[in-house]
C-alpha cells in the first residue's frame, strides 16, 4: 500500500507517517517548493526530484503537475494535511500576507487531488479541516459534524470551501473522502511559536530556574487541546473505517490555560502560583468552543485520552 502525505514535515505529517510506516505502507511526502521554478519543469523526472526517503518539494496547486506527480506515485491513500496557519498571535498578519497562499494549499490542491481520485476511485482521501471553520460568537459553543458552519476567520472559509468541496465529490462521485475536523492538537514536534511549545520552554527555564514566571498572552482562556499522536491515530482510523464519514476529533472538554499551567506544574513538581502566571490580557476576551467527538468514539472507538496538563508535563520532559 502507498501512502501521500502533503505537509509531511510538519507535526501531523510527522507524527503519521510513523503510523503508516508501522502499518506497513510505503509513505510519499510533498512540501511546497521554496520557490515557484519548479512548476516550469517540463519532465516529470525534474519537478518530482524524489529524495531517498520518498520525500520531494512540489506545488501541487498546479493542476498538470498534481496530476503528472499522483500518476507516478499512484496512491492508494491521500492525507491532505497541508496547511498556511500560525499561532494565534501570527494568524492575522498570516492572513494578510499569504491569503491567496492559503487559498492554493486549502482550495485549490484539494480540487486538483479530488479531481485525480475521480479518475482513481480506489484511492481514499482523508481531508484536514479545522475548528476554525465554527464561531462561537463570545459564548460558550460544542459543535459535532451536523453543525452549520460560520467561520472565524480566511483560515477558516478556505477549510469550509474545502470541505464542501470534499461532501460534493463525495455525493455526486461516490468516492471514499473522509473530512477531520480537528481541534486544537500538540505534541513535541509543534512550531515554537505555539502556545503549549512556549510554555514546555518556559517550563524548563523555571526548572532551570532561570526565571520563575510564565509568560502569555491570554491565561484566561478556554481551550479545548488533545494529544497530537492521538489525533493522527483517529485520522488513520478514519480512513480505514469501512465506510467515508466526517468527524470531529477533539477532547470534548474546555480547559483554562491557568488552569492547564497550575495542573502541569504540580505534575512537574514545580512551586508556580497564580500570582506567578502573567497574562498581558485581564480576562477571557473571546468565546470558547469545543468538539463532540461521540461520534469517532462509536464508529472508530477512538477518543482522546491525555489530560492537557499531560500533554504539557511530556513536552517539558523530553
Amino acid at each position: 500500500m502507498r501512502a501521500l502525505i502533503t505537509g509531511i514535515f510538519g507535526q501531523d505529517g510527522t507524527i503519521l507517517k510513523s503510523i503508516l510506516v508501522n502499518n506497513g505502507f510505503k509513505v510519499f511526502g510533498v512540501a511546497r517548493p521554496n520557490t515557484r521554478s519548479s512548476l516550469q519543469a517540463v519532465a516529470i523526472e525534474a519537478h518530482l526530484n524524489l529524495k531517498s526517503d520518498g520525500n520531494t518539494e512540489i506545488d501541487l496547486s498546479d493542476a498538470n503537475t498534481c496530476n503528472d506527480y499522483l500518476d507516478f506515485v499512484k496512491p492508494d491513500r491521500i492525507f491532505h494535511l497541508a496547511a498556511v496557519h500560525g499561532s494565534s498571535l501570527e494568524s492575522n498578519v498570516i492572513e494578510c500576507i499569504s491569503s491567496s497562499e492559503m487559498y492554493n494549499c486549502h482550495v485549490t490542491i484539494t480540487t486538483n487531488l479530488l479531481e485525480w481520485i475521480k479518475r482513481n476511485q480506489e484511492t481514499r482521501l482523508a481531508l484536514a479541516l479545522s475548528s476554525q471553520m465554527y464561531n462561537p460568537y463570545q459564548n460558550f459553543r460544542k459543535v459535532s459534524e451536523s453543525d452549520d458552519c460560520d467561520p472565524q476567520n480566511i483560515y477558516g472559509k478556505t477549510k469550509l470551501e474545502a470541505f464542501n468541496l470534499l461532501k460534493k465529490y463525495r455525493k455526486d462521485f461516490n468516492l471514499f473522502l473522509t473530512g477531520l475536523i480537528l481541534f486544537n492538537h500538540t505534541s513535541s514536534h509543534s512550531r515554537p511559536s505555539f502556545l503549549f511549545k512556549s510554555l514546555a520552554n518556559q517550563f524548563i527555564q523555571i526548572q532551570q530556574r532561570k526565571t520563575n514566571k510564565i509568560y502569555l498572552n491570554n491565561a484566561f482562556q478556554k481551550i479545548d487541546i488533545c494529544d497530537a499522536t492521538e489525533v493522527c491515530d483517529a485520522i488513520f482510523r478514519a480512513i480505514e473505517y469501512n465506510s467515508p464519514e466526517d468527524y470531529v476529533i477533539s477532547s470534548g472538554r474546555l480547559n483554562s490555560i491557568e488552569t492547564i499551567i497550575l495542573e502541569t506544574a504540580e505534575l512537574l513538581g514545580l512551586n508556580i502560583k497564580k500570582e506567578d502566571i502573567i497574562s498581558s490580557q485581564n480576562s477571557t476576551t473571546t468565546g470558547a468552543i469545543c468538539g463532540d467527538s461521540r461520534k469517532a468514539l462509536n464508529l472508530l472507538g477512538w477518543q482522546a485520552r491525555k489530560t492537557p496538563s499531560q500533554i504539557l508535563r511530556d513536552m517539558t520532559v523530553k
